[in-house]
C-alpha cells in the first residue's frame, strides 16, 4: 500500500540513535544515571511510531551534549533552545516544545519590577543557566549568579536566598502555595531536537516527520497525565498552538 502523502515509509532498521538531554525538572530529571521524565516518554512513543529506534544518555550539561552531537554522527539533543550561530554545525530538526522564561519573587521581599532594566543594581538575583538568558541578562548588564538546573529553585527563592530569580514558567502551578509572585515574561522561546548535520537524511525525515506536532502532539497527553502533568499538558499544547497560528 503506497504512503499516504507527506508521510515518509516507516524507518528500516537500523542502530539506535543516541539522544543527549539535559536534566531540566520535571520534563527531564536524573534517576540515579538514567533520563526520566514526560519529554523522555513522549519522545520514545513519537520515535517508535516511526520505527526510528532511540537511546537516552544520562543527563549531563548542556554546553557538554551540544559539543558532542556536533562530534557524534547518530547522535541528537533532546530539548536545546534555537542558536543562529549553531545552524551550520547541527541540524535542527524540529520544535518539540515552548519555553517561557520569567523573573519572580517572594510576595512581600523583594519590590515589585516590570521589565529587566529594573533589575540593573540589584545583586541578589538568581537565574536558570540557560543561554538565551543570559544573553539578555549580559546585554542588560544585570549581575547574577546561574543555578544548575533544579526543581528546588522556586523552593530556594521562598527561603529567601536570592531577591529575584530568573526561572523558566513553573509546569506545576504551586506558586501561590510557596508565596512566590511572577513579575513580568523576560523572553518566549522555544527547544528544539537538534542532530549531528551526517545524520542519514532518511533518518532525519522520519525524526522531523516523528515531531511534527511536538512533544505536545495530542497522542503524548496520556504520557503527561502519567506524570501528574496533564492540566500542563492541556495549558500550554492550546497556548503554543494559538502562538504558532498551527493546528497540532
Amino acid at each position: 500500500m503506497a504512503a499516504l502523502l507527506g508521510t515518509p515509509p516507516r524507518c528500516a532498521a537500523q542502530g539506535p540513535i543516541n539522544v543527549l538531554v539535559a536534566e531540566t525538572p520535571p520534563f527531564v530529571t536524573d534517576q540515579g544515571g538514567v533520563a526520566a521524565g514526560p519529554y523522555i516518554e513522549a519522545m520514545k512513543l513519537l520515535a517508535d511510531r516511526e520505527g526510528v529506534g532511540i537511546r537516552f544518555g544520562s543527563p549531563r550539561p548542556m554546553k557538554r551534549l551540544l559539543l558532542e552531537a556536533k562530534q557524534s554522527r547518530n547522535t541528537c539533543v533532546l530539548g536545546v533552545p534555537f542558536a543562529p550561530g549553531e545552524a551550520e554545525v547541527l541540524n535542527y530538526i524540529g520544535r518539540v516544545g515552548p519555553l517561557d522564561v520569567a523573573v519572580y519573587a517572594k510576595r512581600g521581599v523583594a519590590p515589585p519590577i516590570a521589565n529587566v532594566a529594573q533589575l540593573r543594581g540589584n545583586t541578589s538575583i538568581a537565574s536558570a543557566d540557560l543561554a538565551e538568558v543570559r544573553d539578555v541578562l549580559d546585554a542588560e548588564g544585570i549581575v547574577y549568579q546561574t543555578l544548575p538546573a533544579s526543581a528546588a529553585a522556586m523552593k530556594m527563592l521562598n527561603a529567601e536566598r536570592f531577591a529575584y530569580l530568573v526561572a523558566e514558567e513553573p509546569a506545576i502551578d504551586d506558586l501561590k502555595e510557596l508565596s512566590i509572585e511572577r513579575q513580568f515574561v523576560l523572553l518566549r522561546t522555544e527547544r528544539w531536537l537538534a542532530c549531528n548535520t551526517a545524520l542519514e537524511p532518511a533518518t532525519a525525515a522520519h525524526l522531523r516527520h516523528a515531531i511534527s506536532e511536538g512533544l505536545y502532539a495530542a497522542s503524548t497527553r496520556p504520557v503527561w497525565a502519567s506524570f501528574g502533568l496533564g492540566e500542563h499538558f492541556d495549558r500550554v499544547s492550546k497556548a503554543w498552538r494559538l502562538s504558532t497560528g498551527k493546528q497540532r
